[in-house]
């Protein structure tokens, strides 16, 4: 047998990795985090921050081709987009507000919002490490693993010095199957503020993986389904934890609901309903003059499939205006009349998730639309050019597959397996769905972040599986075998 004192040994160094690498990211010179495509003016809004840019460009202005590390203080009439991403931002401003009042010229660093979400992370990682680790040490290797591999490569880490929601995405998630899969574990505060921290917790986190992005708006309630479900057949989890938790998720619903209804949207919603009919929909309909009928949209609208919300008079409402109008409830109307129309919307946007870091956006500073450094190991590398056809069948498989694994770590009573597999492995197929029909094929790597790193994190934790049950039953064929060459009494 293995000492427990080995185990921490192993699981010391695998969390020392992750941090490394996390740290190699934030510290390397020039800086190294994924440029903005303008999506980043909407939270920096919320501060009043902006890149320092030359006298000939305007301070709003993207900067696709390269990060920027330097920012000021500025005003600008750019409404603020409501998002918990402008949380990390909020925390890192009296960093940022001191660095500006030191400095001769007023410049601040984008890395401290990136030291912030760094130390957040880390220290999510390393306290839930432990307290898995305390109820199951091989659950809490697995853990530790997830942590060094997936959240602490680049992928991820890319987002850290930015002002990008997709960080707010993977941390919420993150810490929300942090703490069920530690809470199935039987992990419990201890004491009375420990208690109330946990309760709070409990309603925020899914409120705030909701609120990250309006994909996400229904991404724990999702989760929460799959939670709900496990626990119906095998109860691992405390009622307080997912009554608090549904709450939570329908605080972040209604919220996000109350946002679209705002004037400010207006112009979102505009931009996602014509990336969805134009980019998605049409030109993947058998009848394109049908499926605008489906769509309650004129005839003549067939022939702008392809087209996008940047298409010169689209967003002006020259072309096929009526396309506006067009509600979700019609698009599923629509679905439902075509579904095989709908199950290739799915799968073709299975093949347009990789790479996992938009090939369209520079990752180093001062260069021009470089990609990661040799020194920063990604996945992002290794899975750059599956094809297409490889990920529509993963996305499909991987949840049939972690239902078949759920289903034999509940009788072997593996609970972290038992609950990790499902909450990993079947929502990609419903969170790419929301993707593709809430905008479109417009962005589908950046707005399916979340898609691809659950793949990712399914594929580690089978992988992780099949070896400790491959261990198992080694280690029970040498006792077996030690028991046959005792001379019987």
């Amino acid at each position: 047998m293995v000492r427990k004192s080995a185990i921490v040994a192993i699981v010391a160094c695998i969390l020392v990795i992750g941090m490394v690498r996390g740290l190699g990211l934030f510290l390397a010179s020039p800086l190294v985090a994924l440029a903005n495509n303008y999506d980043m003016i909407r939270v920096q809004a919320c501060i009043d921050v902006y890149p320092v840019r030359d006298d000939a460009t305007p301070l709003w202005a993207n900067s696709h081709q390269a990060p920027l590390e330097y920012y000021q203080f500025a005003h600008l009439d750019t409404p603020c987009y409501f998002t918990s991403e402008a949380i990390f931002a909020v925390a890192a401003l009296p960093l940022m507000w001191t660095q500006s009042r030191l400095s001769q010229d007023g410049y601040f660093s984008i890395r401290w919002v990136g030291a912030i979400k760094l130390m957040l992370l880390a220290a999510v990682g390393l306290f839930f490490t432990w307290a898995i680790f305390q109820s199951c040490p091989k659950a809490g290797i697995a853990y530790a693993t997830f942590f060094a591999l997936i959240v602490n490569d680049p992928g991820v880490l890319a987002y850290l010095s930015t002002f990008y929601a997709e960080f707010a995405a993977v941390f919420f998630l993150y810490l929300m199957l942090s703490m069920v899969v530690a809470n199935a574990l039987g992990w419990r505060p201890k004491g009375r503020a420990c208690n109330w921290i946990c309760s709070a917790l409990f309603v925020l986190t899914p409120a705030l993986l909701a609120t990250s992005k309006l994909q996400h708006l229904v991404t724990p309630a999702c989760l929460l389904t799959i939670i709900w479900g496990l626990q119906f057949f095998k109860a691992v989890f405390s009622k307080r934890m997912l009554v608090f938790m549904s709450a939570g998720a329908l605080l972040g619903l209604t919220a996000q609901l109350a946002h679209l209804s705002l004037a400010a949207s207006d112009s979102m919603r505009r931009a996602n309903i014509s990336n969805t009919v134009f980019t998605a929909i049409l030109p993947h309909a058998d009848n394109p003059f049908a499926m605008t009928q489906a769509l309650g949209l004129p005839a003549v609208c067939a022939q702008y499939a392809g087209y996008s919300w940047f298409t010169p008079g689209v967003a002006e409402g020259d072309i096929c205006p009526q396309v506006f109008g067009v509600s979700r409830i019609d698009i599923a109307r629509a679905m439902l009349q075509h579904p095989l129309a709908a199950v290739r919307i799915v799968l073709d946007g299975a093949g347009e998730l990789l790479p996992w870091l938009p090939p369209n956006l520079g990752l180093v500073a001062g260069s021009e639309s470089a990609d990661l450094p040799d020194y920063l190991p990604s996945l992002n590398g290794v899975i750059r050019d599956t094809p297409k056809s490889l990920v529509a069948v993963l996305l499909l498989a991987l949840p049939l597959f972690g239902l078949l694994l759920t289903i034999r770590a509940a009788r072997r009573n593996e609970v972290a397996f038992y609950v990790s597999l499902p909450c990993l492995s079947l929502p990609p197929p419903f969170l790419l769905s929301v993707v593709v029909f809430g905008d479109g094929y417009a962005d589908v790597q950046k707005q399916s972040h979340l898609v691809t790193l659950l793949l990712l994190s399914t594929l580690l934790l089978i992988l992780m599986y099949g070896m400790s049950a491959l261990l198992q039953s080694r280690l029970a064929r040498r006792r077996l075998l030690k028991c046959l060459s005792q001379p019987s009494a």
